[in-house]
């Protein structure tokens, strides 16, 4: 039996939200990295203001180019 269109549509905009969300949980290493490379203290400890906005800046650049693949992937706007 052959899938619909709608069918497809429904899976391709599935798998586009899940590329996107995958996009973004590459941040979670990114972190992880950063602990490990001793640019951010260990987990419990206070870190300081521009270690802040360093993690505000690539979280927000991870974000903007989950939403991208998402957009791109999806079947329809």
């Amino acid at each position: 039996m052959r899938e619909s269109g709608q069918g497809k549509k429904v899976g391709r905009s599935i798998w586009a939200v899940v590329a996107g969300f995958l996009a973004v949980v590459i941040s979670i290493g990114t972190d992880a990295s950063l602990h490990a490379a001793g640019i951010f203290p260990g987990l419990g400890q206070r870190m300081g203001d521009g270690l802040f906005v360093l993690a505000t800046i690539y979280r927000t650049i991870y974000g903007v180019v989950g939403s991208y693949i998402t957009a791109r992937l999806a079947p329809s706007q």
